[in-house]
């Protein structure tokens, strides 16, 4: 089924389930200051569980586990709200991890192997936005056109309800 087909619910329904069964992604990163002079490698897996969606709040939730050189980071809750996105679009998993570094003050470069890709949600309320990873490139376009017409749909949904006051 083409994106344009598909209802909202259904749009986040795929959504979820490719993010739900991507299970886990390890790399390795090299994280390089702007001066070139310090590196830092880290051996990175992400996995997201528990995935669901809301079609009323145009959103969708899920369970975030990391793990940083063998060692479990705390679990997060994460929340995507499609209403506030500005802009979708896929990325590398390298310029998604620079994005986020530098978003949060830290402008290193970064170089991941093997390679997976993100599909970056750039968010009106959130300078670093949010970010679905998965392994192949193909998946992630696949999710990111799927995202796209979620977020029209949710554009649509936010103008009747504004219409209908």
């Amino acid at each position: 089924m083409k994106p344009e087909g598909q209802s909202l619910p259904d749009a986040l329904a795929f959504i979820a389930d490719k993010i739900g069964s991507e299970s886990r992604i390890d790399f390795e990163a090299r994280f390089r200051d702007p001066a070139g002079s310090r590196e830092i490698i880290q051996q990175l897996s992400y996995r997201a569980s528990s995935v669901a969606i809301d079609p009323n709040r145009c959103q969708l939730s899920y369970r975030w586990h990391v793990e940083q050189d063998g060692r479990s980071l705390p679990d997060r809750d994460r929340t995507v709200e499609l209403r506030l996105s500005k802009s979708i679009s896929v990325q590398t998993i390298d310029q998604a991890l620079a994005d986020l570094n530098s978003a949060a003050g830290h402008p290193f470069t970064v170089e991941a192997r093997p390679p997976a890709y993100a599909v970056h949600i750039a968010r009106w309320d959130n300078a670093a936005g949010d970010n679905l990873y998965f392994r192949g490139k193909d998946m992630a376009m696949r999710v990111g056109d799927v995202a796209k017409h979620a977020l029209e749909l949710c554009d649509d949904k936010t103008k009747q309800a504004f219409r209908g006051r």
